[in-house]
């Protein structure tokens, strides 16, 4: 995975847990993660007792190579992420106009969050919820120049010296090299 890809991803993570209500139309990014867990989150005692009974390949896949599934991403509404439940969604695919299907592995005791687009605890995942969230956070990726990935402040306050900020219509690497001019400027 590119550079580019690493920056690209984090933006769209950040763009869905910082989206202002109402963009989407849909519940807000906190609001999706409880209903993709099917409840509020875990904390304290309550996870460490769901840990404690947890049985692997029982409470959680553990695949150690992505299997043959019936998948494909002409079912799809659009370009993006999508959890594969027929892996538990242990493995998630990307779809692209201009690529072939890429499939990916999350590590065992992870599953794919299609919210955040990343591979998340087991626990804070419903495969069954999965699919109606499809259309949460990919519309953010490949939704052109006037979709916002950030808050109306354009900067994310994350507690250091240096905040992430949206400041033109460009995505620059690391290097500095543009990819596209529909993607966002992220500085870290």
């Amino acid at each position: 995975m590119t550079m580019d890809s690493y920056i690209w991803i984090f933006g769209a993570f950040f763009g869905v847990t910082t989206m202002v209500n109402g963009q989407s139309g849909g519940p807000s990014a906190s609001e999706a993660l409880d209903a993709l867990r099917g409840r509020a989150a875990y904390f304290g005692s309550e996870l460490r007792a769901l840990l404690a009974s947890a049985q692997p390949g029982t409470a959680y896949p553990t695949l150690s190579a992505i299997p043959q599934t019936s998948f494909s991403c002409d079912k799809v509404q659009q370009p993006g992420f999508y959890a594969d439940p027929e892996t538990q969604c242990q493995v998630y695919r990307r779809c692209d106009p201009n690529a072939p299907m890429a499939s990916f592995l999350c590590p065992n005791g992870t599953l794919f969050n299609g919210i955040a687009l990343v591979c998340d605890y087991w626990y804070n995942v419903q495969c069954s919820r999965s699919a109606q969230f499809d259309n949460y956070s990919n519309p953010r990726i490949y939704g052109g120049p006037n979709v916002r990935l950030l808050t109306d402040s354009n900067t994310i306050n994350t507690g250091s010296s240096q905040d992430v900020s949206s400041n033109s219509n460009s995505f620059m690497s690391s290097s500095g090299s543009s990819s596209s001019s529909h993607k966002r400027d992220i500085r870290i």
